[in-house]
């Protein structure tokens, strides 16, 4: 858990919000105004099944993306050590990031479809 600037959805824009709370939970993360126990406020979640991406953005320091199916986080740290320690954590967390390429594949056969003869040859 730690401070944070959070912007959503547009990297463009000049407005961030600054000294965000940000947990990591399992499978879920939530960000709220000030350090907060479990009952009180969450302002924003995103729930980690759904990230497909992460990566670090250029433009800005110390700052990541976190790319999900329906949103945009850019998350900005501050320093490259938070930053380092947060990204690690987060990939770790993100089951989609864990998928990987098919290994040994072999492709023996292939077929077509003939439509002046209706069949596949």
């Amino acid at each position: 858990a730690g401070y944070v600037g959070l912007q959503r959805d547009k990297l463009r824009s000049l407005t961030w919000t600054r000294n965000l709370w940000m947990v990591l939970r399992l499978g879920v993360l939530c960000v709220s105004q000030k350090d907060v126990s479990v009952g009180d406020l969450i302002l924003y979640y995103l729930s980690l099944n759904q990230v497909h991406q992460i990566e670090r953005v250029g433009s800005r320091r110390f700052c990541i993306a976190i790319i999900a199916s329906s949103q945009v986080w850019y998350i900005m740290f501050k320093d490259e050590p938070d930053l380092e320690d947060w990204l690690g954590e987060i990939r770790l967390r993100c089951p989609l990031l864990h998928i990987g390429y098919p290994t040994n594949f072999k492709h023996d056969l292939h077929v077509t479809y003939d439509p002046e003869a209706g069949e596949i040859t």
